[in-house]
């Protein structure tokens, strides 16, 4: 299966960066694309990783294995933190993310 970023429903270009936005105690998270994330002002960026349940982390994606001309879903990992949003940029940036991680 193809990787497709939840928030822009596009597919994810193989070499292209993406990442993985997760909330405190739960598997998984939402897949999102770079130009997904570039949205997202530095100002709102939250250099802590404890937001004590409120709040997304953001993580960089890894994979090392393509399905053609996109990552694969079967080799994604969560690597490096870069930052945390609070619950209303969260609301404001990821919208279909929230809605997916809350669900």
């Amino acid at each position: 299966m193809s990787t497709y970023c939840h928030e822009l429903n596009h597919k994810i270009k193989y070499g292209d960066p993406f990442y993985i936005i997760t909330k405190e105690g739960i598997n998984g998270g939402a897949i999102v694309s770079n130009e997904a994330m570039v949205k997202v002002p530095e100002a709102s960026r939250i250099s802590s990783q404890d937001l004590q349940g409120k709040g997304i982390a953001v993580y960089k994606a890894i994979s090392s294995y393509s399905m053609g001309d996109t990552y694969s879903w079967f080799d994604i990992k969560k690597g490096e933190f870069l930052f945390s949003l609070d619950d209303d940029d969260f609301s404001r940036f990821f919208p279909n993310s929230k809605l997916l991680l809350e669900s």
